[in-house]
């Protein structure tokens, strides 16, 4: 059988709490003169694959996200997103 998981009200809830944290974060960070994520190019989409726990008949999605910094991010430092 086949996972029939629709992308409603589990992913947007995710999907909004993601965006509000970002946008937190970058809000925090300006006032401190840090590099800053571009709020208008945060993108979060559902990466869907075939096959679940080694069972090809049941498929999963893991998020994909992408963003851009305004302002230069030092030498060896690390931007990470995470989802829960």
């Amino acid at each position: 059988m086949r996972n029939r998981f629709g992308f409603g009200s589990a992913f947007t809830l995710t999907l909004s709490a993601i965006i509000c944290l970002l946008l937190a974060a970058a809000g925090s960070a300006a006032s401190q003169e840090q590099p800053t994520v571009a709020k208008d190019t945060v993108q979060v989409t559902p990466f869907t694959l075939n096959v679940y726990k080694g069972n090809y008949d049941v498929w999963s999605w893991i998020p994909k996200i992408e963003f851009r910094v305004n302002g230069p991010i030092p030498s060896g430092g690390q931007l990470y997103v995470e989802f829960t």
